[in-house]
């Protein structure tokens, strides 16, 4: 393939929209996680379990964005999205038939696979054809994308939970239009290999310490969809409606951020740019705090929004801008990889602490992290893409 193949606006459309599923399969719980648990009031030893169907889907990731990253330089990326989108639609939505706990996860984290390669194949492709200032707004216009989902969504999935807590499971079927444009739009064959292949098939290790900020700066960001409406339980707001607003205007502050991304890249190196929107993220975590009432809460969600909208895509930027057109796909997989696993670690390190010591606590310990990573994790990249 070749780098400057025309970018039609299909095939932008195409992977502008690629981002969805992830955001999908993120999010489309949240709203309804605390009358799931409740559903289970009768099997403590299940309640514990309840978060992890939701995030799950990390987990997943954790394996689909890089093994589909390294299929996909062998076998295209064509082939490798269509396949993985059928995974995310098919294992996402049999959750609503299904009532084992054990068995949720473990369809949750195939769909997980599903949604990281669908993500990895959007931004490998557009590495490969379209060129560097395009693609930055390309990234940002994804992230943008995702972020209207979230919306959309998690005002579903509020609604729906009103009904019935197992309904916002369909809303895996959303992605299924993205067949259609991938069939049509998608360049189909293998990716070419260079005489340097095997020298860009080596991980440098710049190429680690990216994998390593991906996860840390995933545990932070993910953490508040997950944990956001078990804090506004604890203060009082137990509707999932009431959730799913807040939620989804967290949403819009983020779409309307992400959109953005590209015209702060022309101007920011990728530290610079992780160092400010940490900052916003910090700054949230501080109102959320003391959030108590509907107001607070928002305000709150308007500086978490904005704090996480160029996260995703300052790491997608750093991929391509450390890889080749031999190795794109397995980077940027296990760099979205490690990314997105962030939910399913966040839940692994945070949970003990909610359980045992409540909201409080948890927000200190989200916001601190992310102070030290605004700090230390945007270092090694402040020259990087300038």
């Amino acid at each position: 393939m070749k780098a400057d193949r025309s970018g039609s606006a299909g095939l932008a459309t195409t992977v502008a929209l690629t981002g969805i599923p992830a955001t999908v399969g993120v999010v489309c719980l949240s709203p309804v996680l605390p009358l799931i648990e409740a559903s289970y009031a009768d099997q403590p030893e299940v309640q514990a379990l309840i978060k992890y169907v939701s995030v799950s889907i990390g987990l997943g990731m954790v394996v689909g964005a890089p093994l589909a990253g390294a299929i996909s330089d062998r076998v295209g990326r064509r082939i490798t999205l269509i396949v993985a989108t059928i995974a995310f639609c098919f294992f996402g939505t049999v959750g609503y038939f299904i009532r084992d706990v054990p068995t949720l996860i473990a369809c949750r984290a195939i769909a997980g696979a599903g949604a990281a390669a669908i993500l990895t194949m959007g931004v490998a492709v557009m590495g490969q054809q379209f060129p560097h200032d395009r693609r930055d707004r390309l990234i940002g216009i994804n992230a943008m994308c995702s972020s209207l989902a979230a919306i959309a969504t998690v005002s579903f999935s509020g609604a729906l939970g009103a009904y019935s807590p197992h309904l916002p499971f369909l809303l895996h079927l959303l992605p299924v239009p993205l067949l259609v444009l991938a069939f049509i739009y998608v360049p189909a064959g293998k990716v070419a290999k260079t005489a340097a292949s095997h020298v860009a098939e080596r991980l440098s290790a710049t190429h680690w310490g990216t994998f390593v900020l991906a996860l840390a700066s995933g545990v932070a960001i993910f953490s508040i969809p997950v944990y956001l409406p078990f804090f506004m339980r604890d203060a009082g707001h137990i509707n999932p409606v009431t959730n799913a607003t807040v939620l989804a205007f967290m949403s819009v502050c983020s779409a309307g951020f992400a959109a953005t991304y590209g015209w702060a890249r022309a101007r920011l190196s990728i530290g610079a740019a992780f160092a400010a929107c940490l900052s916003l993220f910090v700054a949230g975590c501080v109102v959320l705090l003391y959030s108590t009432q509907m107001a607070a809460f928002g305000a709150a969600a308007l500086l978490l929004g904005c704090g996480m909208a160029w996260v995703a895509p300052n790491l997608m930027s750093a991929g391509n801008l450390l890889s080749s057109s031999d190795n794109r796909g397995r980077v940027i997989g296990l760099i979205k990889g490690a990314n997105l696993s962030g939910s399913f670690v966040a839940v692994l390190l945070l949970d003990p602490i909610y359980r045992t010591m409540g909201a409080r606590p948890t927000i200190i310990v989200i916001g601190v992290f992310a102070a030290l990573l605004a700090i230390l994790g945007s270092l090694p990249f402040r020259n990087l893409g300038r």
